[in-house]
């Protein structure tokens, strides 16, 4: 038990980033920023090696879960549980990002897809929110 307690802990320092590697992960995530509208290829190449610098990033994480859900091509089980494992700690941390919530709630494969394990992703704002109803206009 002592043995892996200690593997265990060991484990997860390795785990830690040094303050360093955090920074140079920044550095290269804003380089990946440069090519993200023009070339996806080099953006989730420099999203992967700053993951790889600083696992403990969930915006990080949630891009390489989609690299990996764009890479699978949502065909290989494993490592479509892999990307939704990456990108359930930001969608929970930023229940105000709409975007990613929506975006993580309508892929296939979603391990949050009952109403009740939903919940916790819903904003305030979005629960209170009244419907408007838009009039019906008559088109000639």
């Amino acid at each position: 038990a002592g043995v892996a307690h200690f593997a265990a802990a060991s484990q997860k320092d390795n785990n830690t980033p040094s303050d360093a590697d955090k920074r140079k992960a920044d550095y290269i995530f804003m380089e990946a920023l440069r090519y993200k509208d023009h070339d996806n290829a080099a953006y989730y190449e420099l999203v992967s090696r700053a993951h790889q610098l600083n696992p403990s990033d969930p915006y990080l994480a949630r891009e390489q879960g989609m690299k990996e859900l764009l890479e699978g091509g949502g065909t290989d089980s494993a490592s479509i549980e892999r990307a939704f494992g990456l990108m359930t700690d930001y969608v929970r941390q930023n229940p105000e990002d709409t975007y990613t919530t929506l975006m993580y709630a309508k892929l296939p494969g979603n391990p949050f897809s009952s109403a009740a394990s939903e919940a916790p992703f819903r904003s305030a704002s979005m629960q209170s929110a009244v419907p408007i109803r838009i009039p019906a206009h008559d088109v000639p």
